[in-house]
């Protein structure tokens, strides 16, 4: 291909080479770093017939990879590689795929070219992807040989790139040719563990290998040829193993690992000799000796363990002894060992963003090398997001049940019992987690946070799972229900279990173990909560402690408030990022703020197709003073009341409901619903930068405008342009205490301004009973008129401004340029809280905002909004974030409220 200038010749080359690959792709593939840049140059050849059959043979070549995120990336490597100008895109997915598996030689082959053209041939911004991507994929690398054939062409082009003009570039240039360097200067393969003798397996443990496979009666019935293949194959495993296997793995779980090498290594090759259970007898015994022998490598009391092991060796679930967890353009987890006994119960803590969820995920994907294809898994996350509207609490129940489950055994088990069977343990499972028979027929989107998590719950009982992983299962639950679930977790005493939570109380009743999830490693610590707190106190001081009562105890909440006067709280708070809150306006039109600025009288409201008031007599008043909590157990209507107030819900006289809902025409709220994904969902591929732009183009929120309150539905559209009909709102103004608003008719406009009048606020609520359209343009008016004294249309949406702002409220400016798909909960959380305050809010509305986040963040959370000059409603399970920050209880139960002022706290000025 490389030295033939006969087109011709070329082709029939690289069509050769494509059909090898699909023959031979097992003894071709380690050839790909030389073969694919080759085939690559031909791509773009004049001749249509060599760029065309290049491109065939790069989907044949592409087909050999076994690795499962290079897999998953072939569409974008493939298309990138035949294409230049899709390099981008291609960096791009390489930088948002989370790696659990470390990239071989054939992957590199593929990537690399991708970035080399990024690094020689890309704008500024490709050329910034190409050098993180390249230091990171350093890092990902398990043989560092592998990268050697790239090193001559990658270290020049950073080098070049130290005298790129943007900083950013120079930057990361610097740090992709100090790992690369790095990599050419190891003389062997990484590991999470290090050999103290890392040259050569002990020459003892080798002459003993081989004299068991020489001595042994099976060996006269070899040909000298295959015995000397099956006494070097068996060296060679060995000499793997004593790279890959950790000391501390036990016995049974390497000879399990060696038991595979044989029979695929070894077996096959021996079967012209002797009968099958001769061979059976032969493999099993070379695979005993290859794992004596590395016992006496290793330097371990060959004496001290058996076959099966013993009383003094762990039963592990899964023992994976060097994983990692990245990003191409990010590192969580370098080299570290995942270890899970079976019966155990693991608690994964640290801070927000380390990759805590993201390990999870990956754990249940289940594509982790080396993970037992025999453990199945049932993975409960943090959210429950339901597309389908109309799916019901049995239907979820029922859907995907035998996908769930991975272990294909326990798959066709399950699918042979008879529906009856089935339908008693879907009972059992909701009975078990307090369903009535009225919850299980409704809607899965109209269950409050609490009761979502319940039935994620119910459902994990159907599958007898052995690795059971939970993402924040306290969210949103009541005392009731978290003691029930902490309860269910202890008597799982079969079931190993790693689980995500911020809830240290919980973690402490149910945890046997406890990971530390820091510095791109796992630390294990085999005891409670309060253990590993009085183990690791520097962890400790950043999560909440408990008070005895006798006001010697400190929270991290107490320890900000007077951090600026004690220099031993500032010590202790010096890693905690604070929480800035946007300076806020005055409330036109309110002069003293303890005066009404939104209010209920006499609400009641039911969801439709029920008979049950939610709100049965509500009356509130919210001043710019408020600083409420609003109480009650899971389902009492909680979130539908701060919804009535935001504008999500609506009262509806046609639907039964009563009373009345006022808001300050000028009043800014800022919402964050209990679920994240309410706001983001829609923009998971855009950054957060992004999100902010969309949502606040042209000065306008978006957010706003899709409320059920605000939106205009096709009909009220249709009824605007009729003539005569009120089709635009153009001005408001006060006379005396009265709103007017100047209205626009269609039909009937002309340059004198005829048709064109002022109706007061109260007529146009009359004319709204029949035209829902009329009232919803007076709200999108007030809307725009609040985003103009905000300044919202005049403050810029460039990305070094919202940086700044997401900055205030702890996320970085690589967070803030990444996709908000690959953001933790707590990040996702901080993202919607900064996108709320772009607009300077008066009245904080937070559901469930506690969630997700960190004790430490939470504190600087708390301590935000109690010098928050304005408002602030909240719903939250962590009494200590309330307690910090409440003057005023709202307590919810059977559709009433009782309002109790909390007088110690006194009230502001």
């Amino acid at each position: 291909i490389e030295e033939s200038s006969a087109w011709r010749v070329k082709a029939l080359a690289i069509q050769l080479i494509g059909a090898l690959g699909k023959r031979k792709a097992d003894q071709m593939f380690r050839d790909l770093p030389v073969i694919v840049p080759a085939v690559m140059e031909c791509v773009k050849d004049t001749k249509k017939q060599v760029s065309e059959a290049a491109a065939e043979t790069m989907d044949n070549l592409g087909s050999m990879i076994t690795n499962s995120e290079t897999i998953n990336l072939m569409p974008w490597l493939l298309d990138a590689l035949k294409n230049p100008e899709k390099g981008e895109a291609c960096l791009d997915e390489l930088m948002d795929t989370t790696f659990v598996n470390s990239i071989d030689a054939q992957s590199l082959a593929l990537i690399i070219p991708v970035v080399l053209r990024g690094l020689r041939e890309g704008t500024a911004e490709v050329k910034l992807k190409a050098t993180i991507t390249t230091g990171n994929v350093c890092s990902l690398v398990a043989d560092v040989h592998d990268m050697r054939p790239f090193y001559s062409s990658l270290m020049p082009e950073l080098k070049k790139l130290q005298e790129h003009s943007r900083p950013r570039v120079r930057e990361h240039a610097l740090k992709a040719k100090e790992s690369l360097a790095e990599d050419m200067s190891l003389t062997r393969r990484r590991s999470s563990h290090d050999k103290q003798n890392n040259c050569m397996v002990d020459i003892a443990a080798t002459q003993a290998l081989n004299a068991a496979v020489e001595s042994h009666a099976f060996a006269a019935k070899l040909h000298p040829m295959l015995l000397s293949y099956v006494r070097e194959t068996a060296q060679m495993f060995l000499f793997d193993l004593f790279e890959d296997v950790d000391d501390k793995m036990p016995r049974a779980l390497v000879r399990k690992k060696v038991v595979g090498l044989v029979e695929s290594g070894i077996l096959a090759v021996i079967a012209s000799a002797g009968s099958n259970g001769e061979q059976a007898a032969f493999a099993s015994d070379v695979a005993d000796a290859v794992v004596s022998a590395l016992w006496q490598a290793q330097g371990k009391s060959l004496a001290a363990t058996t076959e099966s092991g013993t009383a003094a060796e762990q039963d592990y679930l899964v023992y994976l002894p060097s994983i990692i967890l990245a990003f191409a353009s990010r590192m969580l987890l370098k080299r570290t060992g995942l270890y899970l006994e079976r019966g155990h119960r693991y608690s994964i803590v640290g801070m927000n963003g380390v990759g805590k969820t993201t390990m999870l995920n990956r754990i249940a994907a289940r594509d982790i090398n080396g993970f037992p294809e025999d453990v199945s898994c049932y993975y409960v996350q943090h959210e429950i997001m339901e597309e389908d509207a109309s799916l019901s609490v049995i239907g979820y129940m029922h859907r995907d049940l035998d996908d769930i489950v991975t272990s294909k055994k326990k798959q066709k088990k399950r699918s042979q019992k008879d529906n009856n069977e089935r339908e008693a343990q879907i009972k059992n499972a909701l009975d078990e987690v307090g369903f009535s028979e009225e919850l299980r027929n409704k809607p899965v989107t109209s269950l409050s946070g609490g009761w979502r998590m319940r039935l994620a719950i119910a459902r994990s009982m159907l599958y007898n799972a052995d690795l059971f992983l939970l993402d924040e299962p306290t969210n949103h639950l009541d005392h009731t229900a978290l003691a029930w679930l902490q309860n269910y977790l202890n008597s799982l005493k079969e079931t190993t279990m790693v689980f995500v939570s911020h809830d240290y109380d919980f973690v402490d009743y149910v945890a046997t173990d406890i990971i530390h999830l820091a510095d791109l490693k796992l630390t294990y610590y085999p005891c409670t909560f309060k253990e590993f707190q009085r183990q690791r106190p520097e962890i400790a001081a950043a999560l909440p402690k408990k008070d005895d009562g006798g006001g010697s105890g400190e929270t991290m909440f107490d320890l900000l408030s007077k951090a600026n006067s004690d220099e031993r709280a500032a010590e202790l708070t010096a890693d905690v990022k604070p929480m800035k809150f946007p300076e806020g306006c005055k409330l036109q039109g309110v002069a003293n703020r303890g005066r009404p600025i939104a209010s209920m009288t006499g609400v009641h409201y039911s969801y439709p197709n029920t008979d049950r008031y939610v709100l049965d007599g509500v009356d509130l008043r919210v001043t710019l003073n408020s600083r409420v909590a609003l109480i009650g157990p899971n389902g009492a209507g909680k979130s539908t009341l701060l919804k009535l107030l935001v504008g999500e819900l609506e009262l509806d006289e046609k639907q039964g409901h009563q009373g009345k809902l006022w808001k300050h025409q000028n009043l800014r709220v800022a919402y964050i619903a209990q679920h994240a994904m309410h706001h983001l969902e829609d923009s998971i591929e855009m950054t957060p930068c992004e999100y902010i732009q969309k949502r606040f183009w042209e000065g306008q929120d978006r957010e706003a405008s899709k409320m059920i309150t605000t939106k205009l539905t096709p009909e009220d559209e249709a009824k605007m342009r009729e003539t005569g009909e009120i089709c635009e709102i153009l001005s408001r103004v006060n006379r005396g205490k009265k709103l007017f608003y100047e209205i626009q008719k269609a039909g009937r406009e002309d340059s004198r301004g005829r048709d064109k009048e002022f109706k007061s606020l109260d007529d146009l609520e009359r004319l709204s009973k029949d035209r829902p359209h009329i009232i919803k343009l007076v709200r999108l008016f007030d809307e725009k008129l609040k985003m103009a004294d905000a300044g919202v249309d005049l403050r810029p949406l460039t990305t070094p401004e919202l940086i700044k702002h997401l900055e205030d409220f702890g996320i970085s400016s690589e967070i803030a340029q990444r996709k908000i798909r690959w953001m933790s909960g707590g990040q996702k959380s901080r993202l919607v809280l900064a996108a709320a305050m772009w607009t300077r809010p008066h009245l904080i509305i937070g559901d469930e905002m506690s969630n997700y986040i960190d004790q430490a963040t939470l504190a600087a959370l708390a301590l935000s909004l109690k010098n928050f000059r304005g408002g602030v409603i909240l719903i939250s399970h962590n009494q200590a974030f309330l307690d910090a920050v409440s003057k005023e209880h709202w307590y919810l139960k059977d559709g009433t409220v009782r309002v109790e002022n909390l007088k110690n706290k006194g009230e502001e000025a």
